[in-house]
Parts: structure tokens; C-alpha cells; sequence
């Protein structure tokens, strides 16, 4: 999201509830929904052909401020292809990303991918501006109990039309790690172009079949999050919140479905 606020870090830049409630964490958690749009190289986690996927995130329980995400993507020929949709906003300002995204095996253990991304504006009396941007990402699984996977996002883009500015360099990377059993834990750094790195945390605890707990941390902001997510055969169904210090909750929730 590419508002003017003075609080930039406020704004949850999170995909789905699974995003959310472990503290937007997740660049190394094949598990993750909306992969496109945290790390479109991670590998699919079932053997599935299609996959679909839809969120809905309300940003601080504000009436009509809502962020909708998609996403669809197939494994034919063992080369997967992403389509997605992210739509932020509310009637007087409305940001939409649509996001392309290709994944390639780079040896036995490695995964790279490539992702172009357009961006459309529309604030109410101003008109609509758009952008375009390319990036590229990286996934590596090298142990049993260890991944780690990074994006860079927005690395060739283009200058906004009809305003000034560009779309920023959104850089993050991070690791994940199997403590126990039916325990991980995830740690992300993130950073949009000169703003302050931030670092995220995230828990996945799974006590019973299908059935997951997620925590999640953000700082310096110290947005803390939380929530679940039900797997039953080809579907799950996922719920986030979290909890930002002066503004208060976000909510949202998700849909899965593998055919």
C-alpha cells in the first residue's frame, strides 16, 4: 500500500488471515497462503493441479475500509503459474495490485520465481494513476527442519501517471523452523525503501489433526496477532486478528481450496 500516512508501518500489508496472525512473517512457510504475494517461489505443499484462494481484511474495524485478496494457481507440468488480486480501500480511495508470478526448481533443494506486478489508483476529485514493477524471489529447503526464502519486490518499476513518485522496493527475507512435531516458528525481516527495517514473528502450533493456532509478532510497531486455521481434506478455512497499540484491530478471514 502506497499511501502518504505518517504512520506507514500501520497499515497491514498482510495476505489472508494466516498472514496476518503470524505477524505478516512467512517467507519461508511453504504453508502460506497467497504465496504470490509473500514469496512466489514457495513450493506447493499438495500435489493438487489447482489452487484457489480468497481473503477479506478489515483494517481497525473502520466501517467500509475493507482489503480483498485472490489468488489462483496451477501446477501443470510441474511449472507453477500465480494470478492474484489485491484491493485495498474505501469510496473515497481505492488501490488495486494484480500480480503475475512464475516459479522454476533451480537444482534439488532450491526454488527461484519471477512476479510482474500493475498498480491502479483511484482517489476520489484526483483521478486514477498507475504503475507497473518486476521482482523476483527465492525459496531453499535444505533441511528437514529449516527453510528459508526471501522476495524483492518492486527491483525494476516504473514512475506513477498523473503524480509523482514511484512504486517503492519492498525487500524481505526470512527463515522457519520446526522446534517440535506440531511446532514452528517463523522470523522475517521486511523493509520498504529508507523506512526502518521491521522484524516479525510468528508461531505455528498443531495439537490436533487439522487444526492449527497461529501467534504472531510485529516490531518496532508491537502489533500483536493471532488466530486459526481448519484443514479438512482439499479446503481449510482461516481467521486472523490483530492488535495495533493506537488503532486498535484488524480482522480477516480466508478460504482455501485445492483440486
Amino acid at each position: 500500500m502506497f499511501l502518504s500516512d505518517p504512520l506507514p508501518a500501520a497499515l497491514p500489508s498482510a495476505y489472508g488471515s494466516r498472514h496476518l496472525a503470524l505477524g505478516q512473517s512467512g517467507s519461508a512457510d511453504p504453508a502460506s497462503q497467497f504465496s504470490l504475494f509473500i514469496n512466489p517461489a514457495m513450493p506447493l505443499t499438495d500435489s493438487s493441479t489447482w489452487n484457489f484462494d480468497i481473503a477479506l481484511l478489515n483494517l481497525y474495524q473502520i466501517p467500509g475500509l475493507y482489503q480483498t485478496t485472490g489468488q489462483i494457481r496451477s501446477d501443470h507440468y510441474h511449472l507453477p503459474i500465480l494470478i492474484g488480486w489485491n484491493s485495498y480501500g474505501n469510496a473515497l480511495y481505492q488501490e488495486h495490485h494484480f500480480r503475475g508470478g512464475l516459479g522454476f526448481n533451480a537444482g534439488s533443494q532450491i526454488r527461484i520465481a519471477f512476479s510482474a506486478d500493475y498498480f491502479l489508483q483511484d482517489i476520489a476529485r484526483y483521478g486514477q494513476a498507475s504503475a507497473f514493477s518486476l521482482g523476483c524471489s527465492g525459496f531453499l529447503k535444505n533441511h528437514t527442519n529449516l527453510s528459508a526464502g526471501f522476495s524483492l519486490d518492486h527491483l525494476i518499476h516504473s514512475k506513477w501517471s498523473n503524480r509523482s513518485g514511484t512504486v517503492p522496493v519492498f525487500v524481505s527475507a526470512g527463515l522457519q523452523y520446526r522446534l517440535k512435531e506440531f511446532a514452528l516458528i517463523n522470523f522475517d525481516l521486511a523493509r520498504e525503501d529508507s523506512q526502518p527495517f521491521e522484524y516479525r514473528f510468528g508461531g505455528i502450533i498443531s495439537l490436533l489433526p487439522g487444526f492449527e493456532i497461529l501467534l504472531g509478532l510485529r516490531s518496532p510497531v508491537e502489533v500483536f496477532s493471532a488466530g486459526f486455521m481448519f484443514t479438512k481434506n482439499d479446503y481449510n478455512l482461516g481467521y486472523g486478528f490483530a492488535w495495533h497499540p493506537i488503532l486498535g484491530f484488524s480482522h480477516a478471514a480466508s478460504f482455501h481450496l485445492a483440486i
